[in-house]
């Protein structure tokens, strides 16, 4: 009997000591973390149009990208107060970076992400120096992992001139295809028609997206499984 109890102990704690030893296998596949980015916890300066905004912000990186508080451009109404992000704007420091938005940045574990939608304002300035929404189409130019090229054109359409009643006139919303998926980087260009593109300002705001990784390298406490 006492032999009996001494090999079921020893055999137990054999089990138990391999099981810590044993390392636990790393994740596999694929997983998400999902994300509405509304850019209103960046700390904007006194001269705003020279504040790039923070990159990578939200898990992507973002160059050329500048942060706009509402008393900026006060004609348009961001989605979700008080910042959006643009670019083409009078002031820019940076203004020949071509606006764009990517996975690769120093440190990036991201693999892919996909793009779902935004909400997308324009303004021109006019002789006065004040902001005036403007209609526009904005080009985005989407890059995937295997090297292929997606584009789309979002577009923001206001009547021309804009009743003063109704300023600030909202951003609009604009859906990305589903071809926007896999992509590894995005450029955005603007133009106007009757207008000289480098007088089109674009703001962006609540701009919803999914980052992609592999599971062993997905941390956020949000993380789940593609």
């Amino acid at each position: 009997m006492y032999s009996s109890i001494l090999f079921s102990t020893t055999l137990l704690s054999f089990i138990i000591n391999l099981t810590l030893a044993t390392p636990t296998p790393a994740a596999t596949g694929l997983c998400k973390v999902s994300y509405n980015a509304n850019y209103d916890n960046i700390t904007t300066g006194p001269v705003a149009l020279l504040d790039k905004t923070p990159s990578p912000y939200g898990g992507l990186g973002l160059n050329g990208w500048f942060t706009v508080p509402p008393a900026l451009i006060d004609t348009i109404q961001t989605h979700s107060s008080p910042n959006s992000i643009g670019f083409n704007l009078v002031g820019e420091i940076d203004s020949l970076t071509a606006p764009t938005i990517t996975t690769s940045y120093s440190g990036s574990t991201v693999q892919t992400f996909i793009l779902y939608s935004v909400y997308m304002g324009c303004v021109i300035i006019n002789p006065l120096g004040i902001y005036e929404p403007q209609s526009c189409s904005v080009l985005a130019t989407g890059t995937t992992a295997d090297g292929s090229t997606v584009t789309q054109s979002l577009t923001f359409t206001v009547p021309l001139p804009v009743p003063i009643q109704d300023l600030p006139e909202p951003q609009q919303l604009n859906n990305f295809h589903s071809s926007f998926t896999d992509l590894t980087s995005i450029v955005f260009s603007v133009s106007a028609a009757g207008t000289a593109t480098p007088l089109v300002g674009v703001s962006f705001d609540n701009m919803v997206y999914d980052l992609i990784y592999n599971c062993a390298d997905c941390t956020a406490s949000d993380c789940v499984s593609v």
